[in-house]
């Protein structure tokens, strides 16, 4: 008695009871026009009955085929919800995964009758609120990207404006040439390794060609006559509000030069490519009045 009310509670199209016999099926009359079959004495003549609407082989070939337009094409709707319900309690598995499918089927088969038994006004209403609802998500969902770059960008300025530790600039002790550079003295130092097997294979000329332009090339990627390593503000004694610069005039030598900021002027690579030749560097610093600390 109560699993029969829980039932009728779940669900309260249903009308009948469950068939003791599952495999019983209605026998019923087309009927001729077909607003017929929604009258009250055609579905007491059903509900009399006390079965299916169609076969449980049946249901459960077009259940597990997604079968939709099946069920919408049965006529009554009543009909079809009472026989997808007693189905389900005599014949599913509700805790298999079989059973979740179904149920899952059974529910978007009911949200399809529901769309297509609405009104045009009804369509019309349901089409602009899911349209400005989408369109609040979209906005919200915008506002909520922004704030989270921004912190994101906030707090990669903190990391780096720590690392930098007050200056302006640094360059990386590893930056891409140099790694380069050192992949090239890598592979010359493996190559020289297995010199002798390599000079079996491709004779002696072809491997030592092969080092010595390995090697080249990484003493030119060291190799750095011009290059800006560091600028820092200066904030006391003679020269406070310039800035120093430390150039690079060889792979373990550089010098500094004092500058005012008004006789500098930059070009700056947005991107990661070069502008210009391939290498040439994309940050460019000019400066058209300097004073070498070394020399005074």
């Amino acid at each position: 008695m109560l699993h029969t009310l829980s039932r009728r509670l779940k669900s309260t199209l249903v009308k009948s009871e469950v068939p003791v016999d599952i495999s019983k099926v209605v026998s019923q009359k087309k009927s001729a026009i077909e607003i017929q079959d929604y009258q009250t004495d055609k579905l007491k003549e059903y509900f009399e009955q006390d079965a299916l609407l169609v076969p449980i082989e049946t249901i459960r070939e077009k259940s597990d085929a997604k079968d939709f337009e099946f069920f919408m094409s049965q006529g009554n709707f009543l009909k079809v919800v009472d026989t997808l319900e007693k189905y389900q309690q005599r014949v599913v598995n509700t805790q298999s995964e079989s059973g979740k499918e179904f149920i899952l089927f059974k529910r978007q088969l009911y949200q399809m009758y529901e769309v297509q038994s609405r009104s045009i006004d009804e369509h019309e209403y349901f089409s602009t609120q899911v349209e400005r609802q989408n369109l609040a998500w979209l906005y919200q969902a915008n506002i909520d990207y922004n704030q989270e770059m921004q912190r994101v960008t906030f707090l990669d300025n903190l990391v780096n404006h720590g690392q930098l530790k007050g200056s302006i600039f640094k360059a990386k002790m590893l930056s891409a040439r140099r790694l380069k550079g050192l992949g090239s003295f890598t592979l010359a130092g493996f190559a020289y390794m297995h010199l002798t097997s390599l000079s079996l294979m491709l004779g002696p000329t072809a491997p030592m060609l092969a080092i010595v332009a390995l090697t080249m090339n990484g003493a030119k990627s060291f190799l750095e006559n011009g290059m800006v390593s560091r600028i820092d503000y200066i904030t006391e004694g003679e020269f406070k509000g310039l800035i120093r610069v430390n150039v690079a005039t060889s792979p373990f030598v550089s010098k500094s030069v004092i500058i005012n900021p008004k006789h500098t002027m930059s070009l700056c690579s947005v991107g990661g490519d070069d502008v210009g030749e391939e290498d040439a560097d994309g940050n460019i610093l000019f400066a058209s009045e300097y004073m070498d600390e070394s020399t005074g």
